[in-house]
């Protein structure tokens, strides 16, 4: 996901670009074998996942 993705978000539509360039400079990728769980309900938060592909 590149910076220009990101007005595909709704939630960062009309975020400005300081805002888009401190997520894309935070962002940490992850890859997932298939039906493998990113985090469990019960979790605690410490962060804002974007799902790329997958569900």
């Amino acid at each position: 996901m590149l910076p220009r993705d990101f007005h595909k978000i709704p939630f960062l539509r009309h975020a400005g670009q300081h805002a888009i360039r401190d997520v894309a400079q935070n962002i940490i990728w992850y890859s997932l074998p298939g039906g493998w769980p990113l985090f469990l309900e019960s979790d605690p938060s410490d962060m804002m996942w974007f799902v790329r592909s997958g569900s």
